[in-house]
């Protein structure tokens, strides 16, 4: 009985850990008529922290999630120098254009050395301001 009890303890302590926690707080709505694809990365003294949160494929004319995994987005700001900020790039594309299947990076950076992105950096007033609600087009 004792391993039985075991086993199911060390079942739920495993699936615990193996749960990945994401904050979903910043959203982007994108209100235009074409599909965008959405990165962002966090930057401390105009020093780029990575990419807290993985790039995101946004359908025309609905809403989406900015997940940042494992951590909340306010503490990730708030635990770092009132100088930083999320640098947010949006890359517009079609269906025809963009292939889910390949390396969402690569298809960025080629969008982004041909200078076909529309970019915005924002601190944490500015999000706070916002209610952590991105729109595009900026209005």
């Amino acid at each position: 009985m004792k391993k039985v009890i075991l086993f199911f303890i060390s079942i739920n302590i495993l699936f615990f850990i193996s749960c990945d926690f994401a904050d979903y707080k910043l959203r982007m709505s994108n209100m235009s008529g074409v599909i965008i694809v959405v990165e962002t990365v966090y930057y401390k003294n105009n020093i780029s922290q990575g990419i807290p949160c993985t790039s995101n494929l946004i359908e025309a004319n609905s809403t989406g999630t900015l997940a940042l995994l494992n951590r909340k987005w306010d503490l990730y700001f708030n635990n770092f120098e009132k100088n930083s900020y999320l640098e947010v790039t949006i890359v517009e594309t079609s269906r025809n254009e963009y292939d889910p299947n390949s390396h969402i990076q690569k298809y960025l950076d080629a969008k982004i050395s041909n200078k076909e992105y529309i970019r915005y950096n924002l601190n944490i007033n500015q999000l706070d301001s916002l209610n952590w609600q991105l729109k595009y087009p900026n209005e």
